[in-house]
């Protein structure tokens, strides 16, 4: 399936869950909890993105996250979009190396990972203060690579295409903090969560006997923690809305 099939039923999802939890202009009171959604962006992924794109390589990254507030503990889904392309020199290069890109060639990633959480706060009324959260993680990444040599330099080129699709099934921990301003109405959240991946699916269409290895060298270089299957901390940076 391809990826933007897998965002579009991720969407649908979050509508759903965002109509289940009763989103209206004035907050809602239930077994003496007053109900609170918080919807916030990461303001950073798209700046470093930008920030990482240089040369030949091209990234765009972004990211979002919703928490209601479910009683003593609040849950909701966590998006993450991240886009790689990384294209050869645009001049043809005499010195030929299996592991750089050459002239005409070309790897772009495609991935997106989704978690859906339930914390535990400080403050569990209003969402605030310091929290702890756990919860499932599903990643899908999706590898195209456009290779004009062979792994052997004494043959001749060969175009040699691959595509790899790569899933992953996981838990997440992390903790961190949020503070609410301007009446209390938007939010500031620092957070470090880390992902453990215990299911992996691996499917490699290519001739290529080297595109596995290429794919796994570009995924654990480039610097996007959330590809690699390391469980890597990551830290970050939620600006939003309490609603």
């Amino acid at each position: 399936m391809a990826l933007s099939h897998r965002l579009n039923a991720l969407f649908h999802l979050l509508s759903i869950f965002i109509t289940l939890a009763g989103v209206r202009s004035q907050p809602v009171y239930g077994a003496d909890i007053r109900r609170v959604l918080s919807a916030e962006i990461d303001p950073v992924a798209p700046t470093a993105a930008l920030a990482l794109s240089k040369g030949q390589d091209r990234t765009t990254m972004w990211g979002g996250q919703v928490d209601f507030n479910v009683g003593q503990v609040a849950t909701g889904p966590e998006l993450w979009i991240g886009n790689f392309t990384r294209k050869g020199p645009e001049e043809a290069d005499d010195h030929v190396r299996r592991e750089d890109l050459q002239y005409g060639e070309s790897h772009k990633i495609e991935a997106s990972r989704f978690r859906w959480t339930v914390s535990m706060w400080e403050k569990p009324s209003s969402m605030r203060g310091w929290f702890i959260k756990g919860g499932y993680s599903y990643t899908a990444i999706q590898s195209r690579a456009h290779r004009e040599y062979s792994a052997r330099l004494d043959t001749p080129a060969t175009p040699m295409d691959s595509n790899i699709v790569d899933t992953r099934h996981g838990m997440m921990a992390g903790f961190g903090q949020r503070w609410a301003i301007i009446d209390s109405a938007a939010t500031i959240t620092l957070s470090i969560s880390s992902t453990f991946n215990f299911k992996r699916s691996l499917a490699v269409d290519s001739d290529d006997e080297d595109a596995e290895a290429d794919y796994k060298s570009l995924t654990e270089t480039i610097p996007y923690a959330r590809m690699s299957l390391r469980s890597v901390p990551e830290a970050s940076l939620a600006l939003g809305w309490l609603i």
